[in-house]
């Protein structure tokens, strides 16, 4: 399959009817998938991180219609953030995308802000939803456009149910069962990393998202959930409350920076290396015994001193 960019780096995937350059026609069979083979994503030389590619279909009546995407390339040991939406970056499920049609920010404070700190530390964030498909455009600029104190959500997957919009929305606001969406949706991405498991933690607003965080093997002591008043709670310790800002003063320590060189780390950093140098284990034993005497000999000192002491009169 070839693949060409077009001036605005938009990457070209051939239609189906497009010949070969050389006029010749090629006997083949396709059958109807969402998933490219390995040999078709290679061809698209795509780079690490976000690629944007076009899909065009043209009509004798509509013309051409274009739908834009993007492709994200990452390392086979990355460590994924997974995020919901409604209820978790928006305050609530239902006046999220309210508010959000009216133009009005209904989003809990502090959630930019923490979500570049993780980003920053290596970590990449996984957007996962159960707003229908045709809503994909406007959730991908909703996201975008949120700005706190000059801080926006960092880029990612935005991974939307294939449902049309009532029935999403439905299942969402209605029976309340996202979960059975989610959690084939994260199995299927987990396959894609081979025998490990990419997710590091999981924010979302019910305990459905713990249970869909959790059929992937997402620690507990890493599962965030959110109330519509901005308290966070974590699944494993009912009693710990907190809130994104609070949690952004603890991002290094619950998401460290990947791929630090243990040299590097706080304990090897800043301890104290030792002076001597030990040939074999007998030296380093001796060494310690002459310690233990040095040491015994200053408590004899301390205990004539006392003694000393106690038999001066006090004036």
């Amino acid at each position: 399959m070839d693949s060409r960019a077009d001036e605005h780096g938009h990457t070209h995937v051939p239609t189906l009817s497009e010949k070969p350059a050389d006029g010749t026609e090629e006997k083949k069979r396709y059958a109807k998938t969402l998933r490219l083979s390995s040999e078709q994503l290679r061809s698209l030389n795509l780079r690490k991180g976000a690629n944007t590619v076009s899909f065009s279909v043209t009509s004798a009546y509509q013309g051409t219609a274009t739908c834009v995407a993007k492709i994200f390339l990452w390392d086979y040991d990355a460590q994924v953030v997974i995020s919901d939406i409604d209820g978790t970056i928006t305050k609530s499920d239902a006046l999220g995308h309210i508010f959000a049609m009216a133009g009005r920010d209904w989003t809990h404070l502090g959630v930019a802000k923490l979500f570049t700190d993780i980003r920053s530390n290596g970590y990449h964030i996984l957007y996962l939803t159960s707003r229908a498909i045709g809503q994909a455009d406007y959730t991908r600029k909703y996201l975008q456009k949120v700005e706190q104190n000059s801080c926006r959500l960092p880029d990612g997957p935005v991974i939307m149910s294939p449902d049309r919009l009532f029935s999403a929305f439905h299942r969402e606001v209605i029976i309340r069962k996202p979960e059975v969406f989610k959690m084939a949706c994260l199995r299927d991405v987990k396959k894609l990393f081979g025998d490990r498991s990419p997710f590091y933690a999981g924010f979302g607003n019910r305990i459905t998202d713990a249970l869909s965080y959790r059929s992937v093997n997402v620690p507990p002591s890493r599962i965030f959930t959110i109330d519509s008043y901005g308290e966070v709670k974590l699944e494993l310790l009912s009693a710990f409350k907190s809130s994104y800002l609070a949690l952004n003063d603890l991002v290094n320590e619950i998401f460290p920076g990947e791929r630090v060189v243990p040299e590097f780390n706080d304990w090897n950093y800043w301890k104290e290396e030792y002076q001597g140098d030990y040939d074999d284990a007998e030296d380093a034993e001796d060494a310690e015994y002459a310690d233990e005497e040095d040491q015994g000999e200053m408590d004899d000192e301390d205990d004539e001193y006392l003694e000393q002491i106690e038999e001066e009169p006090f004036l």
